[in-house]
């Protein structure tokens, strides 16, 4: 059995997803933030009250930004399944079991998993460098050929032709 794990920790592989998440938690942190001023200017408070508020949603977005930085993303298979972990959360991993795989469709920046039960898991991989792409794909094709799976690769079609005018 082909067995692997390929880290996704370093910069250039989570730069992508670090920055998207990280405006994402900027524009919420703002939005409480005004949210909260235009409560305190309605209510007439003291606006000490405010800062307080401020500073503590400041403060959860840091550990938010923190948080995102320090995950640990990887992809590994054994003989049981494979894990993506993707997410900042621990709990964030997706197992697929290769005993309720059916098929595998690979494409220009996807997985597809279809399962016995009808169901299909798809992992985008579009966030990844494209070398990153491409060694994970390899990886599941080998698998799927030591597995006996049958797989499907997609490839990208070029809709380069102009249409004729007359």
């Amino acid at each position: 059995m082909v067995n692997f794990y390929i880290d996704l920790n370093e910069y250039s592989s989570k730069k992508p997803r670090i920055i998207r998440l990280l405006i994402f938690g900027a524009i919420v942190c703002l939005g409480f933030t005004i949210t909260s001023l235009a409560i305190f200017l309605t209510l007439k408070s003291s606006l000490e009250w405010f800062f307080l508020i401020a500073a503590s949603y400041i403060a959860l977005y840091i550990y938010f930004a923190w948080v995102a930085f320090k995950t640990n993303i990887f992809v590994k298979a054994n003989d049981n399944g494979i894990v993506f972990k993707f997410g900042i959360r621990n709990g964030s991993k997706d197992y697929i079991l290769w005993d309720s795989i059916k098929k595998v469709k690979i494409g220009p920046a996807y997985i597809t998993f279809f399962k016995k039960s009808g169901r299909r898991k798809r992992v985008q991989l579009g966030w990844l460098t494209y070398s990153r792409v491409v060694e994970i794909k390899d990886k599941v094709v080998a698998l799927c050929d030591n597995k006996g799976i049958t797989y499907e690769v997609v490839d990208f079609i070029r809709y380069y032709k102009k249409k004729d005018r007359k």
